[in-house]
C-alpha cells in the first residue's frame, strides 16, 4: 500500500505521536522518502514511557554509568528508520531497546513469557492436583543497589542447595524483584512495612535522594511440588531466609481466582504471573503512583543485577518434568478467552459472530474503498402507462 492509500484519516505528525498510531503507519509503504521520514519522525512511545524517562533523567547525576547507558537506550526506543523495498517504495522500521525495565519493551517481554509460565501452572495443576502448585514469595534482607548482585547470588545458591537434592522432586519458575525500602521510616516506625511514601505526582518533581537508600530484594515464583505440602515447603525455606523488616520471610500461597473490586472476576494465575513477570519500572507496583524514589532505586538495582545487559532476572530450578496435558489453545491469553466467553450466549442463540479485524486491516480496507470508483446505479425506465 502506498502513502496515498494511507492518507485517509491520518493526522499530522505534530498532532498525534502515540505509539498506537505510529505502529499502524509503520505497516504501510510510501512512494517518496519525504513521506516516510515524516512518519519516522513520530517516536513510538507512550505518554507513560516519556514520563518515566523524564523522572529518571532528573537523577542522572546519581546513576551509575551502566544505568545512564540503559536510560539513553530507553529514551531512544521507538525511533524510526527508513528502509527501501524491492518495488521502489519505502517503509519505516522501529528500533527497540529490548530492556525488561523499558515501559514499552518490558510489556512485550512479559507477554512473550506469559504463556510458558501459565502453561507450567496449568499443566502442573492438571497432572498433580491443586495442592501441588503454589505461589512462593521469599523476602531477603535490604541492601544497597551496589550489593544486589551478591545478595541475589547467595539466594540462588541457597535455593539450589535446598531443591537440588534428589529427594525433592520440584520445579521452580520465578524472577527476582526489587522495591525501595526506607530505613529511616522503619526507625521512626512511621509505616510497619517500611516502604516509601509518595513524594510527588508530577514528572518534574525532584525530591532529594536519601543517603541511606536501599532496596529490598525478593523472589516471586511458581512452584510445582507434588508430594510436598505447603507447610513443609515453608519449613524448608524458613530457616534459610530471614527478614528484619517485619515482613514474613517466606510465604507459600495457593493460587486461586477471586472476585475483585466492583465485582470484577480476577483470573488468579494470570494476575500472579503478570505481576512477577512485569519488570517495566513505570507500571510496576507502587511505581505506578508516581513515586520517584521507587522508580529510580528499583531501576538502578535492576541495572546492577543485569550489568546493563538485556536479560531477565529469572530463576529456574528443579528436575521435575511436568507433563503437558493441556493443548496450546487452552493456554491462550485470558483476554481472548474472555472474548470467547462473552460470545458464547450469542452463539448459543444461533447468532453469527463476526471476528473483529485489527486496526491495521481496517485502515487498509478503508483505503481500498476510497480507491474504488463510485458508480451511480442505473435508473430503470419509467413503466409504460
Amino acid at each position: 500500500m502506498t502513502r496515498s492509500d494511507a492518507s485517509v484519516g491520518v493526522p499530522d505528525a505534530e498532532v498525534s505521536g502515540e505509539a498506537g498510531v505510529a505502529s499502524v503507519l509503520d505497516g504501510l509503504k510510501y512512494r517518496t522518502v519525504a513521506e516516510a521520514l515524516r512518519v519516522a519522525a513520530r517516536v513510538a512511545q507512550s505518554a507513560q514511557h516519556r514520563a518515566f524517562c523524564d523522572r529518571v533523567g532528573q537523577f542522572q547525576s546519581q546513576l551509575s554509568p551502566k544505568a545512564i547507558q540503559v536510560l539513553e537506550q530507553i529514551e531512544s526506543c521507538g525511533i524510526g528508520r527508513v528502509r527501501s523495498t524491492p518495488k521502489g517504495l519505502y517503509r519505516v522500521e522501529r528500533e527497540r531497546c529490548r530492556h525488561p525495565v523499558c515501559p514499552t519493551c518490558g510489556i512485550r517481554s512479559r507477554n512473550r513469557e506469559l504463556p510458558r509460565v501459565i502453561g507450567l501452572f496449568q499443566n502442573g495443576k492438571e497432572a498433580f492436583g491443586d495442592d501441588a502448585v503454589s505461589f512462593v514469595t521469599v523476602n531477603m534482607e535490604p541492601c544497597s543497589p551496589s550489593h544486589v548482585r551478591a545478595v541475589v547470588s547467595v539466594a540462588r545458591v541457597a535455593l539450589r542447595n535446598i531443591f537440588g537434592k534428589g529427594s525433592l522432586n520440584v520445579r521452580i519458575e520465578g524472577e527476582f524483584e526489587f522495591a525501595f525500602c526506607d530505613e529511616t521510616a522503619q526507625k521512626t516506625r512511621r509505616r510497619a512495612r517500611g516502604w516509601s511514601a509518595k513524594l510527588g505526582e508530577g514528572s518534574k518533581t525532584t525530591p532529594p535522594l536519601p543517603h541511606n537508600r536501599s532496596v529490598k530484594p525478593h523472589l516471586h515464583a511458581i512452584v510445582v511440588h507434588p508430594g510436598i505440602s505447603r507447610r513443609r515447603l515453608s519449613r524448608l525455606l524458613g530457616p534459610v531466609f530471614k527478614s528484619s523488616t517485619g515482613d514474613q520471610a517466606v510465604r507459600v500461597e495457593q493460587i486461586r481466582d477471586r472476585v475483585g473490586a466492583g465485582g470484577r472476576w480476577v483470573n488468579g494465575p494470570d494476575r500472579v504471573v503478570k505481576y512477577f513477570l512485569d519488570k517495566a519500572a513505570a507500571v510496576k507496583g507502587e511505581q505506578r503512583s508516581g513515586d520517584v524514589l521507587s522508580q529510580i532505586v528499583a531501576f538502578e538495582a535492576y541495572v546492577r543485577l543485569s550489568g546493563g545487559q538485556r536479560r531477565r532476572p529469572r530463576l529456574r530450578l528443579g528436575r521435575l518434568a511436568v507433563p503437558r496435558t493441556l493443548r496450546a489453545s487452552a493456554m491462550a491469553a485470558p483476554s481472548s478467552s474472555r472474548a470467547a466467553t462473552s460470545d458464547r450466549p450469542a452463539a448459543a442463540a444461533g447468532c453469527q459472530i463476526h471476528k473483529r479485524l485489527p486496526l491495521r486491516d481496517q485502515m487498509r480496507a478503508l483505503a481500498r474503498r476510497s480507491r474504488e470508483p463510485r458508480t451511480q446505479p442505473a435508473c430503470s425506465p419509467p413503466a409504460a402507462s
